[in-house]
């Protein structure tokens, strides 16, 4: 009976892994993937102390703060650059990313609820306003 006992539950972690490494739990309740590498699109907003991300694909008014690696912050100095100039404030750009799980996150002076890390910048577009 203990051996069963123990080999049920052995069972259930292994599938619950595997599920999660499928995906299907990469998701804290809103639907939106966490965890995982996905492509987003949004407007980026370039403040003096702190940027914000505002998704397209997803009714979510609060911006997401960005994290950069060091090759995707070169791709986006680049995508300015071949422009002439810098965007200014706002930048409509497709990213590949992972988003974190909903929690508290500060900026210099900003508080978001969630955090992305901004792999690679696939497109970038001006733009004058923060809608997609």
């Amino acid at each position: 009976m203990k051996f069963r006992l123990t080999a049920s539950i052995a069972l259930l972690i292994l599938s619950f892994t595997f599920l999660q490494s499928c995906g299907l739990f990469n998701s804290d309740g809103d639907g939106l993937p966490i965890n995982i590498e996905h492509e987003f699109m949004g407007v980026y907003a370039q403040g003096i102390e702190d940027s914000w991300f505002y998704p397209c694909d997803y009714d979510y008014d609060l911006g997401w703060k960005p994290e950069f690696t060091e090759d995707s912050f070169g791709q986006l100095q680049q995508f300015w650059e071949s422009n002439d100039q810098n965007f200014g404030a706002f930048s409509l750009i497709t990213i590949r990313g992972v988003l974190s799980k909903k929690g508290s996150y500060s900026g210099f002076f900003a508080r978001y609820e969630r955090e992305i890390e901004i792999l690679e910048i696939l497109s970038a577009t001006p733009t004058e306003v923060r809608e997609c």
